[in-house]
């Protein structure tokens, strides 16, 4: 079964000194916004080296959220696929090996919903979906023939 690896990973990002710069007039651009509170404001401010750590772990964790969405995807298209009997799995496997486009969980899952009987299921709901959409604007048209 082909498969593609998640390749991003959380590398620790190099903030430079324009960064700092940035974050330091923007603590000074909150401080004045409001002259009369600015002590206040200036004194529930972190600091550089705490808006670092802050930074570093919210990248962290955002980083092995993506993984862990793309893992759960997978899971779900590998449970799709062995939920298929031995010979539609036989086909579907003969399908995603001849798949020319990329190895993604999604599009595993889109060459299993061709056997499962989910792809035709949907394409069915939505067929009936768009002729009923076709059948209310048909008669709303015969309801105003100057619009003809």
């Amino acid at each position: 079964m082909r498969f593609k690896k998640f390749l991003v990973r959380h590398e620790k990002r190099t903030l430079s000194e324009r960064m700092k710069k940035a974050f330091e007039r923007k603590q000074a651009r909150e401080a004045e916004s409001l002259p009369l509170f600015g002590d206040q404001i200036r004194e529930i401010q972190h600091t550089w080296e705490e808006e670092k750590r802050l930074r570093d772990l919210h990248e962290g964790k955002v980083a092995d959220r993506m993984r862990q969405n793309h893992a759960a995807v997978w899971r779900k298209a590998r449970a799709a696929y062995f939920a298929l009997n031995t010979e539609t799995r036989a086909k579907c496997r003969a399908a995603w090996n001849a798949w020319v486009g990329p190895s993604d969980p999604l599009y595993l899952i889109y060459v299993v919903n061709q056997f499962n009987g989910v792809g035709a299921a949907r394409e069915a709901r939505m067929a009936a979906d768009r002729q009923a959409l076709n059948s209310r604007i048909k008669a709303l048209l015969r309801a105003q023939p100057e619009l003809l």
